[in-house]
């Protein structure tokens, strides 16, 4: 039975994130949903601490200037020489090899800030997806809908465990 009520706890979650969405994504832009940023964090960061969840939040916005580093990158290297298919793709690895070298160096830090490496690929990956569906990267309201959304996904994953306890107890 502790499947079941698992189950429970996190359908009920779901609801809640789908409701903020409708509530939340008109004012980024009309006829959108975001839910699949907070899907993303809520997966990733599921049985984090805290602790962890903030670091991801961070980490999430760190992402997202890092994806604005690899595309601007990537884009001036093109500039450098004709833009053919082969020359395109070879930038885009180029500049993600450049800035993940960088972000690899922010897990040698160990400050709490810096420490999620898994939130800065999140991030990372949230602001591609983002462009992916027509918001361009250096964009601010992308920046606000991974904040928002990613805190949304955090926050799903902490009352999930906190319901899937209080099930399993109860």
């Amino acid at each position: 039975m502790p499947i079941l009520k698992k189950a429970l706890a996190v359908a009920i979650v779901a609801a809640l994130l789908c409701t903020a969405d409708k509530l939340i994504a008109p004012i980024f832009a009309p006829a959108a949903s975001f839910m699949w940023i907070a899907f993303i964090s809520w997966t990733v960061f599921f049985s984090s601490t805290n602790k962890e969840r903030v670091q991801a939040i961070i980490g999430n916005i760190i992402g997202f200037f890092a994806a604005c580093a690899i595309v601007y990158l990537g884009s001036l290297f093109q500039t450098i020489t004709p833009a053919t298919p082969w020359i395109i793709a070879i930038c885009g690895i180029i500049a993600t090899g450049l800035i993940n070298f960088g972000v690899m160096f922010f897990e040698l830090a160990q400050k709490y800030w810096l420490g999620s490496i898994s939130g800065i690929f999140v991030g990372i990956a949230i602001t591609f997806s983002g462009a992916g569906v027509g918001i361009p990267v250096y964009n601010l309201t992308l920046l606000a809908i991974i904040f928002v959304y990613g805190i949304l996904g955090h926050l799903s994953a902490w009352l999930t465990t906190k319901l899937s306890g209080m099930f399993i107890r109860g």
